[in-house]
């Protein structure tokens, strides 16, 4: 219909001209001829509007290529896949540390190890052995590679896993050792949780006594520290002075909260005694011992005395 309408108007448009030139040079009425030509022009532009896309050659191109992708696969030609078929993937040495792979193939396929052909029997039956060259590795892995002409190649990975007496015996060290290494760190942890807990149960102690002496407590303690620090005093001595009658007079409560939160070093005051006796008594180191450890002396303890009279000299 396009078609037609194109070819009516063009040739409309030629005779309308035509007539256009004859009239104009017999000098006669163009109106009729102007609207015949403007009516033969309209139909000419319709028909075309009526007439089918042209496709230039690039998209003609892109058409068929497009034509050509949605081709059903089943045209492109498939290889065949060779029968290959492994007993197991995953295998265990024996105690010598021997594994053995074992499957079927197609007897006309070749099979290739480690850059080496396999040989297999008339029905493509195979075998290939495994050794662990390293008896404390603990697996390797192994793959088999089939091709065969015009069939499309395949390949299987089998892990070998060490099974041999030797690797099991250095497990089971290492098991052994583990365990032993977590009981360890267990009570390591346990202990370490238990000073801290005593470390905690002993503060709230002390805070917990502190609040019961009271200001007692806190005046017992700082006269005990004058007596460590200035006389170098033994525990048991600053305790009798707190406490006498004649003394500081504090109640054994008080008393006992100033020596228990006391920080003295007993061996140092042993030492800074014994030697106040040995500078300005000249006393012998026997003696300087007895007075140290007397009840009615210093009251130290032995192994205080003992460390003051080591250190005497020094």
């Amino acid at each position: 219909m396009g078609i037609f309408l194109v070819i009516i108007g063009f040739l409309g448009m030629i005779g309308s001209i035509v007539y256009l030139i004859i009239c104009l040079i017999k000098k006669k009425e163009k109106k009729v001829v102007s609207y015949i030509l403007l009516s033969t022009f309209i139909i000419m532009v319709l028909g075309a509007l009526l007439l089918p896309p042209v496709e230039n050659e690039t998209a003609k191109a892109d058409k068929e290529e497009s034509i050509s992708k949605d081709e059903p696969v089943s045209k492109i030609e498939k290889k065949k896949e060779i029968k290959f078929t492994i007993e197991n993937h995953t295998i265990e040495t024996d105690e010598n540390g021997k594994a053995v792979i074992k499957g079927t193939i197609d007897k006309d396929a070749n099979l290739i190890v480690d850059g080496k052909e396999i040989t297999k029997n008339s029905n493509g039956d195979f075998t290939y052995d495994v050794f662990f060259e390293d008896k404390m590795e603990h697996s390797k892995k192994i793959t088999l590679y089939a091709s065969k002409k015009g069939y499309e190649d395949i390949d299987y990975i089998v892990t070998i896993f060490n099974n041999t007496k030797i690797y099991k015996e250095k497990m089971a060290k290492e098991a052994e050792a583990a365990a032993k290494k977590a009981e360890e760190d267990k009570k390591a942890r346990e202990k370490e949780e238990a000073i801290q807990k005593a470390e905690e149960e002993e503060e709230a102690r002390k805070e917990a006594e502190k609040e019961r002496i009271g200001v007692e407590g806190q005046l017992a303690l700082k006269k005990a520290e004058q007596y460590s620090e200035i006389m170098h005093m033994s525990k048991a001595g600053i305790y009798d002075q707190l406490t006498s009658e004649y003394g500081e007079k504090f109640s054994t409560d008080a008393a006992q909260y100033a020596i228990d939160n006391l920080e003295a070093d007993y061996n140092e005051n042993a030492l800074a005694k014994a030697k106040e006796y040995q500078e300005i008594m000249s006393m012998s180191a026997e003696s300087i011992r007895d007075q140290l450890t007397s009840e009615y002396g210093e009251k130290f303890t032995k192994s205080e005395a003992d460390y003051a009279i080591t250190h005497l000299y020094d």
